[in-house]
């Protein structure tokens, strides 16, 4: 898990033909998240989970945020203790989002908890306060 925390080499990755330029960073973030997804071996970092979405629209849609790739992850882990579940509800309005990222942070508590709020935050909210 330590290979999460870095440290990572500057500049820019070039992905996508080019026409992508990304932080070593993140690129290695989102690959180190799948890995551990689909090995199952480690947790996720909730600090990930609250990161807001910094990638500006693009034509082609392509995205290599690490919260992106931790959302799927704890989702695919069945990473569901209470500070993992807080963070994805917490995540739910936070501003910035797109609306396909949103779908997936809803997607992830629906899979983890069997509830089923849809894109209704405030019960989410209110289930979850339920559940502390």
């Amino acid at each position: 898990m330590k290979r999460l925390d870095g440290p990572f080499p500057k500049g820019e990755v070039r992905m996508f033909g080019g026409r992508r330029r990304l932080e070593p960073g993140a690129v290695a973030l989102w690959y180190l998240l799948r890995g551990i997804a689909h090995t199952g071996l480690g947790m996720v970092p909730i600090e990930i989970l609250k990161t807001p979405w910094k990638s500006a629209p693009n034509r082609s849609e392509k995205y290599l945020e690490p919260a992106a790739a931790a959302v799927w992850a704890v989702a695919r882990l069945g990473q569901k203790d209470k500070e993992t579940l807080s963070a994805l509800i917490e995540h739910l309005d936070m501003p910035g989002d797109p609306d396909w990222f949103r779908g997936n942070i809803i997607g992830a508590p629906t899979e983890l908890t069997g509830q089923r709020f849809g894109y209704a935050v405030s019960a989410w909210k209110r289930w979850w306060v339920t559940q502390l």
